[in-house]
């Protein structure tokens, strides 16, 4: 709804922002509206750029890419999403997480890793879909991925 973003805003602050855990580095775009506009691009662009962590996590709720050749329910904007993947690829992003597709989807294509996690309470649509959540673990050896089915 209209006002959804100003209620976010009121309890919770920015609508995209980033923050560092360990060796990691966490970015969470606002795409909501199926695009980025060009002020949180250029935030993007200067926030990558100055990233000096290990590992890079960028989440967002529509996916940029949609690994389904069948259906598309990525970006609105195919180029606005295009350019968010170069910037990506550019500054080695690890993981990608997104959701907006009702289902668990992993995609690993030009060297991104893609991983849609739509399953987490809304209904549930396609017949192969199912409830569930990610474990995302991070330590020395690398990053491991559990999906855990939720009954």
């Amino acid at each position: 709804m209209w006002w959804g973003r100003l209620v976010y805003q009121e309890y919770f602050g920015a609508v995209y922002y980033s923050f560092d855990y360990g060796n990691a580095h966490f970015v969470f775009i606002d795409n909501s509206l199926g695009r980025i506009d060009a002020h949180q691009f250029r935030w993007l662009e200067e926030d990558l750029k100055n990233n000096r962590q290990k590992h890079t996590f960028m989440f967002m709720h529509i996916p940029a890419y949609d690994p389904r050749p069948d259906k598309y329910k990525g970006m609105t904007s195919r180029v606005n999403a295009r350019y968010l993947i170069d910037l990506a690829k550019k500054n080695k992003v690890d993981r990608i997480f997104s959701s907006h597709i009702h289902e668990y989807l992993r995609e690993e294509k030009d060297g991104l890793i893609y991983l849609i996690t739509g399953g987490a309470g809304a209904e549930i649509t396609a017949p192969e879909a199912f409830y569930h959540y990610l474990l995302i673990t991070v330590n020395p050896e690398g990053i491991t991925e559990e999906v855990i089915r939720v009954n």
